[in-house]
């Protein structure tokens, strides 16, 4: 299993800020902590992540006067850096977990309030992703954007100027925004009453291609302590081995040319013993062939009206790594076989899991 906790301090320099994050990593054991607004010189947040917590390793931004800032820390026995890069809004570090293999392209952003210092912002991380195509992004931090007129309470919703530049972002690299399993709002302007406004500014952004690692991925939102941002937590928990899928029968299988003669020969072989016996081994014979034609290269009905789209001189539309069909089909995800597999997989994990 790993943590990710991240935290808009608003200053780290504070004592009673520092102490605040003492008691966070207390409250929850992590394994990668992402700090914004710091308030302090880099060199600073570093010597004082050295001296006073577990994490011996990390990359810093310096803020700039009594602003800004940012800080992502881990420890050099759970995690090697592969490469890193740095600009005043964001911090990139590529990580590989040595427990599990796993490596990470991470991101630890504080969008700024201003409007051309936020286009600057989002510019640069759209041109730094294009520039080195990673894998396994997770961008966490306060990225002070509302994505859903849900994601507020109190004062008048307005559209962010960059929501679509943000929504190509996550459309684009095969992004998930994971709802909070605890918790809904990241952000309160401290009032109360008619005045009280709260947002859910601060969010992780995960690649799918993650949970195709076999990972468990859950969020969730931390009670507030000395700023007006709550933390966020980000597990990663490994999928539970619980062995072979059970046999299920398709009723696309009786559809496919040969199913039937299939059966009938697995079923004619001849099997000495007690009839429980008998009857036991062909059952088993006659699953064996279905299994086998499943694994065969064959097209699924959406392929087929893929196929027939092409021959009209037509090609899908790709968003990201997904394909659609354009109007005149219907249009929705064409899913693979793997990731078909996966899904029934965890199905499978979760209903085990029901009481």
């Amino acid at each position: 299993m790993m943590q990710l906790v991240s935290w808009n301090c608003g200053g780290s320099g504070n004592p009673t800020k520092a102490e605040a994050i003492k008691d966070l990593l207390k409250m929850e054991p992590t394994d990668i902590l992402m700090l914004q607004e710091t308030k302090v010189e880099g060199e600073i947040l570093l010597n004082t992540s050295n001296t006073k917590s577990k994490f011996d390793s990390g990359k810093v931004v310096s803020a700039r006067g009594t602003t800004g800032g940012i800080g992502t820390f881990w420890s050099k026995n759970s995690f090697s850096l592969e490469r890193s890069f740095e600009t005043q809004h964001w911090i990139y570090t590529e990580l590989r977990h040595t427990a599990s293999n796993l490596n990470l392209s991470l991101f630890n952003m504080y969008v700024p309030v201003h409007y051309e210092e936020k286009k600057e912002c989002w510019k640069t991380l759209s041109d730094f992703l294009d520039r080195i195509n990673p894998m396994n992004i997770v961008i966490g931090g306060d990225l002070n954007i509302i994505l859903d007129s849900k994601e507020k309470r109190g004062g008048t919703f307005s559209r962010d100027p960059f929501l679509t530049t943000v929504e190509n972002l996550i459309l684009q690299w095969d992004l998930v925004d994971f709802k909070p399993v605890k918790g809904e709002y990241t952000w309160t302007n401290n009032r109360t009453g008619e005045n009280h406004i709260a947002a859910r500014l601060d969010r992780f952004l995960i690649s799918s291609s993650i949970m195709m690692e076999k990972r468990i991925v859950t969020n969730k939102i931390l009670p507030k302590l000395t700023s007006d941002h709550k933390p966020i937590l980000l597990c990663l928990k490994d999928e539970e081995d619980l062995g072979p899928l059970p046999f299920r029968f398709s009723p696309l299988w009786a559809k496919r040319e040969g199913f039937f003669e299939t059966v009938q020969t697995a079923w004619r072989i001849d099997v000495s013993g007690s009839p429980s016996y008998v009857w036991e081994q062909k059952n088993e014979k006659c699953k064996e062939g279905p299994k086998r034609m499943d694994k065969e290269t064959y097209e699924y009905p959406h392929q087929l009206e893929e196929r027939g789209y092409n021959s009209a001189g037509r090609n899908p539309i790709w968003i990201g790594r997904e394909r659609y069909l354009p109007h005149g089909f219907r249009q929705r995800k064409i899913c693979t076989k793997e990731n078909i597999l996966l899904l029934q997989k965890r199905g499978r994990v979760l209903a085990l899991k029901v009481p």
